[in-house]
């Protein structure tokens, strides 16, 4: 009976030691599971970041072409700018400046031609009066 009793203490132990080996399996067992299903979510992230940097990539290069034309075109037109003789802003207000006063001095003339016209058409006036009703004596000019 000391065998039977042996044998049951031991067989014991080891329902105890399977036991636990048991328990540390299935808490493996959810580990690796919740990793595996970490692992699938962290590939799925990885293939969309993947998708998304080479999306990213073809906009830059599709950009940088683009960057490419745009300074042909913009050196084409600053070129054409250069050749058009069109003047520079500052040059081009000096020019306006002087324009207008031109025209404010052709202004200023005109007035005095005007005036100057009606001033002799008024001394004609009165050297024609001033002659008929006076003898010539002089020069013919009244007051003058």
């Amino acid at each position: 009976m000391e065998k039977i009793e042996e044998r049951n203490n031991e067989l014991l132990k080891l329902k105890l030691t399977t036991g636990n080996i048991v328990q540390t399996l299935n808490a493996s067992k959810k580990r690796l599971n919740r990793l595996i299903m970490e692992s699938e979510t962290l590939k799925g992230m990885i293939i969309e970041k993947q998708a998304l940097t080479k999306k990213v990539c073809e906009e830059v290069d599709s950009i940088e072409v683009e960057k490419v034309k745009v300074k042909k075109a913009n050196s084409a037109l600053s070129k054409q700018i250069e050749e058009s003789g069109m003047p520079e802003v500052l040059e081009y207000v000096t020019q306006k400046a002087t324009a207008n006063q031109v025209q404010k001095d052709l202004l200023n003339y005109e007035r005095k031609v005007e005036i100057s016209e009606m001033e002799v058409r008024r001394r004609r006036t009165q050297m024609r009066t001033g002659t008929q009703g006076s003898s010539r004596t002089g020069t013919g000019r009244t007051g003058y």
